[in-house]
């Protein structure tokens, strides 16, 4: 949460997960050292592209050897609201290396800061495999079955289909 204001974790501590298995009558406990590597690198880039009335801006990437993290943040520059549209729901970031292989997102979270018009996200991506050239964020939105608000269109592999939006890409060097 520390990409959200929180507080970040300590350089080494011990997580303890208690368990109930049904039946029985002791709970389970697994004790976890963790201990925070330093093998990663962090990018600040604040980059933004402008389409329509959505500004997109590129504001943190962390490669580590566990996951690639992006901060972004959309502004709808017209004051309308996230809250009141399907498109908080419908926006999603896409990330490719160099060679144009595509990341595949483990998980992400976004939420509305202000007034509503302001959507930050923090999505965590597989790691690369190397450390790439450069860096290729492409922003896109869901498309919705016409006359059917809610529902998406899928493609062959029941995936919801989706619409890059090329003016929001970003190309960043890794150096």
């Amino acid at each position: 949460m520390s990409n959200q204001g929180g507080s970040p974790f300590p350089e080494q501590f011990d997580l303890t997960l208690l368990t109930t298995v049904k039946g029985i009558q002791e709970p389970f406990k697994i004790d976890i050292p963790v201990k925070k590597i330093e093998d990663y690198m962090t990018l600040q880039p604040n980059v933004s592209r402008e389409y329509e009335n959505i500004r997109f801006t590129v504001e943190k990437i962390k490669l580590t050897p566990i996951t690639t993290n992006i901060t972004t943040q959309m502004v709808l520059t017209d004051n309308s609201k996230f809250t009141l549209s399907p498109l908080a729901m419908s926006v999603g970031v896409d990330m490719f290396d160099d060679q144009g292989n595509k990341l595949n997102l483990i998980n992400g979270n976004g939420w509305n800061a202000t007034d509503g018009s302001v959507q930050t996200m923090d999505l965590r991506y597989h790691p690369f495999e190397a450390v790439p050239k450069t860096i290729t964020l492409k922003p896109y939105v869901r498309l919705y079955e016409e006359n059917q608000m809610g529902v998406y269109q899928l493609d062959e592999n029941n995936e919801p289909k989706i619409q890059y939006i090329p003016e929001l890409e970003v190309t960043l060097p890794i150096n």
